[in-house]
This record gives structure tokens, sequence and C-alpha cells, in this order.
């Protein structure tokens, strides 16, 4: 999400629409979070987080691409539209469905401890991308502008790969499945429990 902070930059020396694209993405953020309420409702926990990595990731990579092959104003507009794109997908899947994990799979005795550990590890890489993120995009530093995608996307296939074989399915399962499940191999952990009807 730090990148997309920075979709602004874009735009800012080169238009006066500055506010308003700031001011949209904001709105269209609002709006994935909402729509991730349905989302939530309606799909698999692990289905939304698998596939809103792999989206955001090829955003990404598009980005990276568009500013690989064109500086012209274009190209620069093109690659703040997929950044919107890219925020809308973010709040409807990857955003909401976070706090949705760190509540649901940590064990039911260590669920303090995991939920401050989790959100101590998230500050902790705000603070390094924060640090990191101005300086891809600063003229005078490293300069990377678009190409910054590509570190994000890096990272973001990382994540990807170990959401793929080691984050279970929560959906449908009670505290204690979830424990019991803990336990088990990551084998087929993406298949949710069916209920039968007594």
């Amino acid at each position: 999400m730090y990148f997309i902070h920075y979709t602004q930059h874009y735009t800012q020396h080169y238009t006066q629409h500055y506010t308003q694209l700031n001011l949209g993405t904001t709105a269209i953020a609002f709006c994935g979070t909402i729509a991730s309420w349905w989302l939530i409702t309606y799909v698999s926990r692990r289905t939304i987080y698998i596939g809103g990595q792999f989206i955001t990731l090829v955003r990404l990579l598009l980005i990276g691409i568009v500013s690989v092959s064109s500086h012209t104003k274009g190209a620069l507009w093109a690659q703040a539209a997929i950044c919107i794109i890219w925020v809308l997908t973010y709040s409807m899947t990857l955003g909401p469905i976070a706090y949705s994990f760190i509540s649901e799979i940590s064990s039911a005795r260590l669920r303090p401890l995991t939920v401050y550990l989790a959100r101590t590890f998230y500050q902790l890489v705000n603070i390094f991308s924060q640090v990191v993120e101005p300086q891809f995009m600063n003229p005078t530093a490293l300069n990377a502008k678009g190409k910054t995608a590509f570190f994000w996307a890096g990272t973001g296939l990382l994540m990807l790969v170990w959401a793929y074989f080691r984050l279970p399915e929560p959906s449908g399962r009670t505290y204690e499945e979830l424990d019991i499940f803990k336990m088990e191999p990551a084998e087929h952990q993406e298949v949710a429990p069916q209920t039968k009807a007594e």
C-alpha cells in the first residue's frame, strides 16, 4: 500500500488535477472497503486474500512495465490510473481481510499476543516503507519513479507464495477446529468443512 500513497506523484508536476486525483483515490478506497463487506460474506477468506494478492501483483507489474516503456505524459496518466485501480482492489481484498485473518487464525489462548505481534510487525514494516519509498520516488535520490512497482511486486510475490502454501481457510470453522487444524499438515487446508443437516 505504501507505493500507492505516491499515486499523486505521477501527476503532481504535470497537471493541475492533483487534488482531484487525491480525493478520487480516497473515495475509491472507501467504496472498495464497503464492497469488501459483501465480498467477505459470500467468498472464502483464503480465496479473497490469494486472489487479491495475485491481482495487485499483476497491477504492480503493469505499472513497472509502463514506467520502463514510456516516459510521456500519457504513460504517467496510465500509471496513475492503474494505481487507482490497484487501490480499489486492495481495499476490497487485502486491506480488510488482514484484520479477519489476524483475529480468526490465532489460537484462543494466544490471540491477544498474536494481535499485538501482528500490529507491531505491521508498524515496523510501515516505518521501513515510509523511509524507503520516498527515496525511490525522489528525483534527487534513486529517481526510480514507476519502476518502484517492481520492488513492491517482488514483496507481493513472496507473500503470494507464502499464502498459497501456508495460509489456511478459517471460513466455516470454529475456534476449536482451527486449533486442531493448525496441527495438521498444510495439504488441502483451503477446503472449508461442509456442515451437515441434523
